[in-house]
C-alpha cells in the first residue's frame, strides 16, 4: 500500500508543539543562565589571577628587598672583618719586629757580657 495515509488531528499537533515549544523555552532558559554562571566565572577567574599577579609582584619586591639588606649587612660585615685584618696584621708585623729588635739587643747584651768577663 503505496500510498497509505495517517490522520492527525490538528488540535494533537498544536498540543505537541506547545510542549515543544515549552521545552525549548525552558532550554533556552537554562543555556542562558550557565551561559550569565560561565561569565561570572570566567571573571572570577580574571580577577584572581590579577590578584595572584600583584601578590607575586609585592611579594618578589619584598624578597629583593630582604635580599638588598642581607647584602648590605654582609658587605658590612666583610669590610669590618677587612679592617680588623689589616690591625691584626699590622699588630703581627710589629710584634715580629719587636721581636726581632728584642733577639738583636738580647744578642748585642749577651756579646757585651761575654767581652766583659
Amino acid at each position: 500500500q503505496k500510498g497509505a495515509k495517517t490522520m492527525v488531528l490538528l488540535e494533537d499537533v498544536h498540543n505537541q508543539l506547545s510542549k515543544e515549544r515549552s521545552n525549548y523555552e525552558r532550554l533556552m532558559v537554562q543555556m542562558l543562565q550557565s551561559s550569565f554562571d560561565l561569565q561570572e566565572r570566567e571573571d572570577e577567574v580574571a580577577s584572581l589571577r590579577k590578584l595572584l599577579t600583584s601578590t607575586s609582584k609585592i611579594s618578589a619586591k619584598r624578597e629583593r628587598g630582604d635580599d638588598q639588606k642581607v647584602l648590605l649587612q654582609l658587605s658590612r660585615k666583610l669590610e669590618t672583618l677587612l679592617v680588623d685584618n689589616e690591625d691584626l696584621r699590622e699588630q703581627n708585623e710589629k710584634l715580629f719586629k719587636d721581636a726581632q729588635n728584642g733577639e738583636t739587643e738580647h744578642a748585642k747584651e749577651t756579646h757585651l757580657n761575654k767581652s766583659e768577663m
